[in-house]
């Protein structure tokens, strides 16, 4: 799928709310003496497969982009393999990430097998608690077939951002966690360098916008947010039809 192609209407429009109640298996401990670390399948085209964290499956969800619960490991590293589902080998992706006593942290499969850009990533969650009416949001670009992306990230009614607020985000790449007061807030992703268009020049939601709404009377406030490649086409199908449903997940990364 040709980058053009692929990101002519990455427009995916959806609203989410986290509401009071909303319950969550992971082990969210305080200050846990083992390091903690939960795994993501985002990747594609590899076939039915499981993720083995230093020998051991991961525990995930029967949705692969659901919030996966956290489990403890020993050591002062990881090492990551997806392997064909059922087996301990040979691995199709093989990788090893250091981790800290005490600290959280996310594996996420990303890219398409297919393409040649099946990859893992690490990273370190936040769970210390952000300022009253505050929220944090991390960005994950997973998806190989996008090119890097410039996110434009705003309270929704504010002001568009007349600049990106991350530029150029490339494939396994993540952003920091970014500081939002805890209301809609909007992520427009666009190729790196081009800008959204609007109904009307500059007034309204842009055509690239994602709404989220967050209820933090849920506890989560803070949140990873990742885009995946789509899933192969069915029989006969072509990828470009696929470009509206760019896979994502939101992962509660900490409960206060």
């Amino acid at each position: 799928m040709e980058r053009a192609a692929s990101f002519v209407l990455l427009a995916i429009y959806a609203l989410i709310t986290f509401g009071c109640g909303n319950s969550n298996s992971n082990s969210m401990l305080n200050n846990p003496a083992s390091p903690q670390v939960r795994v993501v399948q985002g990747g594609v085209n590899s076939g039915n497969v499981d993720v083995l964290v230093n020998g051991t499956k991961a525990q995930t969800r029967a949705n692969p982009l659901a919030t996966p619960p956290y489990f403890a490991v020993a050591g002062s590293s990881i090492h990551v393999e997806e392997v064909p589902s059922g087996t301990s080998g040979p691995a199709i992706l093989d990788a090893t990430y250091p981790v800290t006593a005490s600290s959280f942290n996310t594996v996420m499969t990303v890219g398409d097998d297919a393409k040649g850009t099946l990859a893992a990533l690490a990273l370190v969650d936040d769970h210390t608690a952000p300022p009253t009416g505050q929220i944090k949001l991390r960005v994950v670009n997973g998806a190989s077939t996008i090119g890097p992306v410039d996110l434009y990230v705003n309270n929704v009614g504010d002001v568009f951002p007349s600049a990106p607020t991350v530029p150029g985000l490339t494939f396994k790449s993540s952003t920091a966690y970014l500081p939002l007061s805890a209301s809609n807030y909007q992520i427009c992703m666009m190729p790196a360098g081009t800008s959204p268009s609007f109904v009307f020049i500059g007034v309204g939601t842009p055509n690239c916008s994602l709404n989220l709404t967050v209820d933090i009377g849920s506890g989560y406030r803070n949140f990873t947010f990742a885009i995946f490649d789509p899933p192969p086409p069915p029989s006969g199908g072509s990828p470009g039809q696929f470009v509206v449903g760019i896979p994502f997940t939101v992962l509660m990364d900490s409960h206060q």
